[in-house]
């Protein structure tokens, strides 16, 4: 693990106080209770934080974090058999807040999350699923008489799912969506320009090829876009995007076994940009997402690998001399991987990581800016191999 911190505070008027955050996870686990199985689980996560907030007249206040997450887990119980679990998200806030009248505050979100399970018991089935959706959001709101707020999401969703139980059959799910919604408002002085999308798809997909066995991928999706841009001196303009997604995948070619790969995200992004001298833009993001992912091909071992992720980002830029601008992350990833390929063996990997930073800058002479960042790091691996007969019936 590398973890950066830098945080330079000038309280000069020409300055640019910076906080900034670079930090590195990687785990490799590798748990081989056979000469002939590989059971890898992996997690490689980077999170970069910078904010700078400059009280000058022309500068820009940024806030700004790129995270990229990445696990991989790979559990062969046979040395046929390689059911992978993979999910690779990247996320990207920047907000940009200029009091100036000539400036444009910018906040946008691009997230891309790709989900691909491939579960194959035997060695003629390759039952995959796989999502990959794209999700931009810009808002650019400007306070001048000449300009256009414009609050536009592009979004991309796609999902295969080919359960395939016998050599002879694919049975295919696809579902492609594109949605783009564009919104100019004309800054009048008595209006509030409402512009909202709610979007629900939900897709259920079930191939039976015999009679015992029910392959089922489920998806269920809601979008909803919310953007009210007033340019009077006592609004407030919002703009934020709540999103839900859960992916549930059950391939099971034979009576015994549930494979499952789960995924649920949730995404809500607020910004609040308010050009008068009293108010407090405020831009923040909340994320969670848990991955869990269940390969049984037999009716006594449960490898199970399991990513819960939060991550908060609240940044407020007052542009006023009495206030304090605030930039904090609160961030926090469990990772839980139970690999028994028999029934006397628990190899676990369990990390858990909390990682908080906050940066006040105030630029009065009185006050303390101050930066701090508290993390903490767990990591427990047991491998057990003694006998527990009632595993079973458990």
């Amino acid at each position: 693990m590398n973890v950066n911190l830098v945080n330079i505070n000038s309280p000069t008027s020409y300055a640019w106080p910076v906080s900034f955050l670079s930090m590195k996870v990687k785990l490799v686990n590798i748990n081989s209770p056979t000469s002939y199985a590989w059971p890898v689980s992996f997690m490689s996560m980077k999170v970069r934080l910078v904010n700078i907030n400059s009280p000058t007249s022309y500068a820009w206040p940024v806030s700004f974090l790129s995270m990229k997450v990445k696990l991989v887990n790979i559990n062969s119980p046979t040395s046929y058999a390689w059911p992978v679990s993979f999910m690779s998200m990247k996320v990207r806030l920047v907000n940009i807040n200029s009091p100036t009248s000539y400036a444009w505050p910018v906040s946008f979100m691009s997230m891309k999350v790709k989900l691909v399970n491939i579960n194959s018991p035997t060695s003629y089935a390759w039952p995959v699923s796989f999502m990959s959706m794209n999700v931009k959001l810009v808002n650019i709101n400007s306070p001048t008489s000449y300009a256009w707020p414009v609050s536009f999401m592009s979004m991309k969703v796609r999902l295969v799912n080919i359960n395939s139980p016998t050599s002879y059959a694919w049975p295919v799910s696809f579902l492609s969506m594109k949605v783009k919604l564009v919104n100019i408002n004309s800054p009048t002085s008595y209006a509030w320009p409402v512009s909202f999308l709610s979007m629900k798809v939900k897709l259920v997909n079930i191939n039976s090829p015999t009679s015992y066995a029910w392959p089922v991928s489920f998806m269920s999706m809601k979008v909803k876009f919310v953007n009210i841009n007033s340019p009077t001196s006592y609004a407030w303009p919002v703009s934020f995007m709540s999103m839900n997604v859960k992916l549930v995948n059950i391939n099971s070619p034979t009576s015994y076994a549930w494979p499952v790969s789960f995924m649920s995200m949730k995404v809500r992004l607020v910004n609040i940009n308010s050009p008068t001298s009293y108010a407090w833009p405020v831009s923040f993001l909340s994320m969670k997402v848990k991955l869990v992912n269940i390969n049984s091909p037999t009716s006594y071992a449960w490898p199970v690998s399991f990513l819960s992720m939060k991550v908060k980002l609240v940044n407020i830029n007052s542009p006023t001399s009495c206030a304090w601008p605030v930039s904090f992350m609160s961030m926090k990833v469990r990772l839980v991987n139970i690999i028994s390929p028999t029934t006397n063996a628990w190899p676990v990997s369990f990390m858990s990581m909390k990682v908080r930073l906050v940066n006040i800058n105030s630029p009065t002479s009185y006050a303390w800016p101050v930066s701090f960042m508290s993390m903490k790091v767990r990591l427990v691996n047991i491998n057990l191999r003694l006998p527990m007969p009632g595993l079973s019936h458990s």
